[in-house]
């Protein structure tokens, strides 16, 4: 009779404790970035600064379903054809430096991801105009009310570290140095991550 008894405490123990368990459980999720998604870089010239806006950026990012944004893949995709530097002249030059026929988008993954608090510190690979280089950023997440994933940050970059010369046009050149900056939204109804 005892050991029957011990069988039933052992058995109600295991079942609370796994429950326990599944209560923290916490479903990895895949979130694709919506079109209030925005992604840029800005550069400087002998004239003036300039801007190259992407019309839509593409991607996701796998994360955690609930509590703190844990994240653990993400990769953006931007198509160069769709990048708008504001000027006619400007989107022509960017796309042949960029080697848009050969190279059509341009592809950033997430490789690691260190957390404190919703600031991650990134390392990934970036491929432009057929070349991949890796590269950090620091960016900042948060959880909207509405369930939507937000990510912000920037990343300096030299063109030439990707074989691009930077366009000169009429007498006027833009510098190396170019800074990427975003801001992308990822979608409050997420599928299963993979």
């Amino acid at each position: 009779m005892k050991f029957h008894r011990f069988s039933i405490l052992s058995l109600l123990a295991v079942l609370v404790l796994a429950s326990a368990g599944w209560a923290g459980y916490r479903a990895k999720v895949r979130s694709n970035f919506t079109n209030e998604s925005k992604l840029w870089f800005e550069g400087t010239s002998t004239l003036h600064d300039w801007k190259c806006e992407a019309k839509q950026v593409g991607g996701f990012v796998d994360h955690e379903s609930s509590g703190k944004l844990k994240v653990s893949g993400a990769q953006v995709t931007i198509a160069v054809d769709d990048l708008d530097c504001g000027k006619a002249p400007m989107n022509t030059r960017m796309k042949l430096i960029m080697k848009s026929k050969e190279n059509p988008n341009v592809v950033y993954k997430l490789q690691s991801v260190k957390e404190s608090g919703n600031t991650l510190v990134s390392k990934g690979t970036l491929t432009v105009a057929g070349v991949t280089k890796p590269i950090g950023m620091t960016v900042t997440a948060n959880r909207q009310a509405n369930g939507n994933v937000v990510f912000t940050g920037s990343a300096p970059m030299k063109m030439s570290d990707f074989g691009m010369e930077a366009p000169k046009f009429l007498g006027i050149s833009t510098g190396d140095a170019i800074t990427v900056k975003f801001e992308v939204v990822g979608s409050a109804s997420p599928t299963a991550a993979n």
